[in-house]
C-alpha cells in the first residue's frame, strides 16, 4: 500500500489516459492508433442520412447528371489529409479519380491532439441518364498511395415527380457547340468566340468545335448568366489542350454561398467572406484542373452585400490542388454590374473577400515590431535621419509585410520592389523609379548593420499604398493598407 500510495500521482495520469480513450472510443468508435496500425474508419452517407461502411445507395439530381457523396474518414493527421484520394469504377473501368484536396470538406471533430475525421464531399457529375438506374459503382479509398476501404455503392434514380407535365427528362448541360459554330463562321484569328449560357447548367462543347475554335487560333468567352459568373475565357493554348483531351468538355461555373463548406478555405484570410464561385472543366472521366494556358474571369457581385465594402479591399482568393491559398489580382468594376476580373491558370473555387486592414506597428530605436497583433522582432531598429528630419526603416520588412516581393540586386546596389507596379531605389542615391518614371526623395536609401537597407518610412508606405500615422510622444510609427 505505501508504494501504491507513493507513486499516486502516476498512477491517476494513467488513470485520466485510459478515461481519455474511453470517451474517444465511445464518441468515434476509435482509439488512438498504436505504431503502424492498418486503416482508419470510412463511411459513406446513404441517400436517408445514414453512414454506411461496407454498401450505401445514393440518389441521382432529377437531371440524372450528378449524385453528392459525403465520405467521412478518421482518425486522419491534417497531413495525412493531404494524401487522400478515391476513384469510383464501374466494374473494372476506371470513371474518376479525385483528390481530397479537390473536394468540398469540413473538418467535423478533433478525435485527440493533432488527428481530426474528416468529411468530404464531393458532386460526382455523370451521364446518369445514359446508364439503366439502379447501377452498382465501386468506391476505393486511398491514404499515401494504399488503399484502406472499398464501399459498394449504388446510384438511383430519385423518385418520380407527382407533378408538372410529364415529357422527357431535361437534359444534364446546356450544350452551345451550335452557336460556337455560328459565331466561329463570322470570327477571324486572334478573335473571341463569345456565346453565351442562359441556363443554370454546366456548359457542353464538342470535341470537334472546340478543336475549331482552336485551328481558327481563336479564345473561347462563356457567359454564365444565370450563375454570376459573366465571363470566363478560355486563351487559344487551353482551347487546343481541352480539345485534346478527346471528348465533350463540360464547363461549370457556379456562385456558392458565403458560409458554405466550399468558401471556408478563405476564412484564414482573417477578412469577411462575400461569396465564393465553383469554376470547373471536365472532359468525360477527366476533371482539367491546372490550364495548359490561361483563363480570364469576370465574377459578377450583383446581389453580394457591399455596404461600407472599401473596393480596394476586395480580393480574389483561390485554393489550389495541394491545399494552399493564394491571392489573385483581381480588378475592380463598379459597373453596374459590379464586377471583379482576375486571370488564373488553375480551376477550382474562387472566393470573394473584404480584406481586413493590414496594421504593422514600429518604434523608432527599438527592435520591437509587429504586424496584424503578431510580434516581430528587427535585426535593425528604424531611426531618424536627423539632417534630413526622416523616419528610415527596413525596406524588405515593410514591403514584405505589405504584400509586394523584394529583390536586391548586388552590382547595383540596388532594391526591386514590385506590388502592381516596380520601384527601384539605389543605395546613396535620391532618384527612385515609379514604373520607370523617375521621381526624387529628399534622403537616401541606406545600409545598415547587419547588412539592411533603410528607406524613408512614408516615400515606402504611401508609394506601396499604405497610410502614415507617428506618435510623436510614444515615437511610435503605425502603417495601416
Amino acid at each position: 500500500m505505501a508504494r501504491l500510495y507513493a507513486n499516486r500521482t502516476l498512477i491517476g495520469n494513467v488513470a485520466l489516459v485510459v478515461f481519455l480513450a474511453f470517451l474517444a472510443t465511445l464518441t468515434f468508435g476509435i482509439t488512438a492508433p498504436a505504431s503502424g496500425e492498418a486503416a482508419p474508419s470510412v463511411t459513406v452517407q446513404d441517400k436517408d442520412g445514414n453512414w454506411q461502411s461496407e454498401s450505401a445507395t445514393v440518389q441521382t439530381d432529377s437531371a440524372k447528371s450528378q449524385t453528392s457523396l459525403t465520405i467521412r474518414i478518421s482518425p486522419l493527421t491534417p497531413s495525412e489529409f493531404q494524401s487522400v484520394w478515391f476513384t469510383l469504377r464501374d466494374g473494372n473501368n476506371l470513371l474518376k479519380t479525385v483528390y481530397a484536396v479537390y473536394t468540398v470538406y469540413t473538418t467535423y471533430q478533433q478525435v485527440y491532439a493533432g488527428v481530426y475525421g474528416y468529411q468530404m464531399v464531393y458532386n460526382w457529375v455523370y451521364a446518369f441518364n445514359n446508364v439503366t438506374l439502379p447501377h452498382g459503382y465501386t468506391l476505393e479509398v486511398y491514404r499515401g498511395g494504399e488503399r484502406v476501404k472499398t464501399i459498394a455503392l449504388t446510384v438511383e434514380a430519385p423518385p418520380p415527380e407527382t407533378s408538372g407535365g410529364g415529357g422527357a427528362p431535361a437534359p444534364a448541360t446546356a450544350d452551345v457547340s451550335g452557336q460556337v459554330t455560328d459565331q466561329l463562321t463570322k470570327a477571324k484569328p486572334g478573335d473571341t468566340v463569345s456565346v453565351s449560357v442562359t441556363e443554370n447548367k454546366p456548359a457542353a462543347v464538342s470535341e470537334a468545335v472546340l478543336d475549331q475554335v482552336a485551328q481558327k487560333g481563336c479564345a473561347l468567352e462563356l457567359k454564365f448568366t444565370k450563375t454570376g459568373v459573366d465571363s470566363l475565357v478560355f486563351d487559344v493554348q487551353t482551347v487546343k489542350a481541352i480539345a485534346a483531351q478527346d471528348g465533350v468538355a463540360q464547363i461549370s461555373a457556379a456562385r456558392v454561398a458565403a458560409d458554405s463548406a466550399a468558401a471556408r478555405f478563405a476564412l484564414a484570410s482573417g477578412g469577411k467572406v462575400l461569396a465564393a464561385y465553383d469554376i470547373s472543366v471536365s472532359v468525360g472521366d477527366k476533371e482539367v484542373h491546372s490550364l495548359a494556358g490561361k483563363a480570364r474571369v469576370t465574377l459578377n457581385l450583383t446581389g453580394i452585400d457591399l455596404t461600407g465594402v472599401d473596393p480596394s479591399r476586395l480580393a480574389v482568393l483561390h485554393k489550389k490542388a495541394d491545399g494552399t491559398v493564394e491571392e489573385l489580382a483581381a480588378v475592380y468594376s463598379a459597373g453596374p454590374p459590379p464586377a471583379l476580373t482576375f486571370t488564373t491558370a488553375n480551376l477550382s473555387v474562387f472566393a470573394v473577400v473584404a480584406k481586413a486592414p493590414k496594421v504593422i506597428k514600429l518604434t523608432v530605436g527599438q527592435p520591437a515590431a509587429g504586424i496584424d497583433g503578431k510580434p516581430y522582432t528587427l535585426d535593425a531598429a528604424p531611426y531618424v535621419k536627423a539632417k534630413a528630419g526622416r523616419t528610415l526603416v527596413p525596406v524588405r520588412f515593410i514591403s514584405e509585410a505589405l504584400g509586394s516581393k523584394v529583390e536586391w540586386k548586388p552590382s547595383a546596389r540596388q532594391v526591386v520592389i514590385t506590388d502592381g507596379r516596380e520601384i527601384v531605389l539605389t543605395v546613396g542615391a535620391t532618384d527612385v523609379f515609379v514604373d520607370g518614371r523617375k521621381a526624387a526623395v529628399d534622403c537616401a536609401p541606406e545600409i545598415v548593420a547587419p547588412g539592411r537597407t533603410f528607406v524613408p518610412l512614408r516615400f515606402i508606405s504611401e508609394t506601396l499604398g499604405a497610410e502614415v500615422s507617428y506618435n510623436h510622444t510614444t515615437k511610435e510609427i503605425t502603417i495601416v493598407k
